[in-house]
């Protein structure tokens, strides 16, 4: 019999995350990532993780730009909070009174998180941690007046330095607009939701042409040569939420997406995996700080979060016996019922009886493979017994060696497996294979051995007669369960 096993999976993967203030300045908040890695053999090029966390925040199914995100395969998680905005944009200000942000693990700078699995041993090699975007709700009241009527709100071009927020202005390269991400509600009081790739250095800022007020009462018209208009109005607290009865101008649904990514995935064995050490971060306004708003809009919440990540690899291993392999027939060396014929006509007595079993297998990371035996005849050896029809106690050792394709090898190797022996039982410092490149229904087989004068002896004592037993090939993904 031949038997397989496999559990679930996981790998690279593209997360968007939300970071509000939180409740408590003495305790860090703790978010779970789960992801999974299953790599496809009908899509090789699907090899990353894939995120499992449920998606809440700027990117959960009820948000405004819920479908662009889904669109882009971005994913968000929010953390309560908001960063409030202290004092008036200045006109070209400075860049850390302007909207600023900066984070650590840029494209420029990745993090190398270690990972073991539940047993605390180490994956071979660390995965890299990047954030890839930021992304955020800014409400303001600011609006403007030019010349002939025409007006400029939070979205307009020639409201911003370097363009629309769909890309920001900081050097070197800036954080640009994700196409087909950000959103403009309607009405003086709409929010705009953005969503930017971060840039190498993990810095983006967006620097104003005009001054915009603090708070969203205090609303700002200009004439076209930048002289405040008479008209402009200065009150309307009606607007102000519960929350913001100051109507504070806010950076909501602070967020970040992120990169996990193994150099070589396929080394993992199938299993959970975590972050062998902890990955906090800081968040604040200062230059130290690892989650930095510049100056300008002051983190209300705990000002620090610590991520976790729970990681699950499920390779894909499938064994089909082909036509016939559940059954071996054992014959003398030369692989025929000849070689019965020629001992019974007086020819010289066989020196071993082989058999051999076929089978397809599909695989994409490492797997062991074992016997179990009805009965053991030497546990220590890999042998389990065939039993006498005739006479119950008579027993001969049968061994059982594998072959493989070429694209699996010995782990830790490039040796190829060609009649690799078997051993009853799991046991990880033995036939561990590795799968150097995913490949579906690969030829293998499994030869079946009974060798030496003694035990050929034993068999042809008292013919005819006829040795039987059960011996099962287990081939495993869960090498470590």
């Amino acid at each position: 019999m031949i038997r397989s096993r496999k559990n679930s999976a996981h790998r690279l993967l593209a997360v968007m995350l939300l970071l509000w203030g939180l409740v408590s300045e003495s305790r860090a908040q703790e978010i779970e990532i789960k992801a999974e890695f299953r790599p496809s053999l009908l899509n090789r090029g699907q090899d990353g993780f894939q995120n499992r966390t449920e998606s809440t925040g700027i990117c959960a199914p009820s948000s405004t730009i819920a479908g662009q995100c889904k669109a882009k395969k971005i994913f968000s998680i929010e953390l309560p909070g908001d960063a409030m905005q202290s004092k008036d944009i200045p006109a070209n200000g400075e860049e850390r009174d302007s909207i600023y942000v900066k984070f650590p693990a840029p494209p420029g700078n990745p993090l190398d998180i270690k990972l073991q699995d539940k047993d605390s041993k180490p994956a071979k090699e660390p995965a890299q941690f990047t954030i890839t975007r930021f992304g955020a709700s800014y409400r303001d009241r600011f609006y403007v007046r030019i010349k002939e009527n025409r007006a400029y709100g939070w979205g307009t071009n020639e409201a911003w330095v370097d363009g629309s927020p769909e890309r920001s202005d900081s050097k070197p390269p800036s954080c640009l607009g994700t196409q087909g991400i950000g959103h403009q509600e309607s009405g003086s009081y709409g929010a705009y939701h953005f969503i930017w790739e971060m840039s190498p250095n993990g810095i983006c800022v967006k620097k104003s042409h005009y001054a915009r007020p603090k708070n969203n009462t205090e609303s700002l018209s200009y004439y076209a040569n930048g002289g405040a208009a008479p008209e402009a109005p200065n009150s309307n607290k009606s607007r102000c939420l519960a929350k913001n009865p100051e109507c504070v101008a806010t950076l909501r649904a602070i967020s970040f997406a992120y990169a996990l990514k193994l150099p070589s995935p396929l080394s993992m064995a199938s299993g959970t995996y975590t972050n062998v050490d902890t990955l906090a971060f800081t968040i604040g306004n200062s230059t130290g700080d690892d989650i930095d708003f510049g100056n300008n809009f002051r983190w209300d919440g705990d000002q620090n979060v610590t991520l976790k990540f729970k990681l699950e690899v499920a390779h894909d291993l499938k064994v089909t016996p082909e036509f016939g392999a559940e059954k071996v027939i054992l014959v003398p060396q030369d692989g025929s019922q000849r070689g019965w014929d020629r001992y019974l006509s007086g020819g010289s007595k066989p020196t071993k009886l082989t058999g051999r079993s076929k089978f397809r297998l599909s695989s994409s990371g490492e797997f062991t493979v074992y016997l179990q035996c009805e009965k053991n005849f030497n546990k220590d050896k890999g042998e389990c017994a065939l039993t006498s029809e005739k006479h119950k106690n008579k027993k001969v050792p049968v061994s059982a060696f594998l072959t493989l394709a070429s694209n699996i090898v010995q782990k830790d190797t490039t040796k190829s497996v060609t009649a690799q022996k078997l051993y009853i039982d799991k046991n990880t410092s033995r036939n561990i294979f590795h799968t150097n490149s995913p490949a579906q229904n690969y030829p293998g087989h499994i030869d079946f051995e009974v060798s030496g004068k003694e035990h050929i002896d034993t068999l042809l004592t008292d013919p005819p007669d006829t040795y039987k037993g059960n011996v099962t090939i287990v081939f495993d993904a869960n090498i470590h369960n």
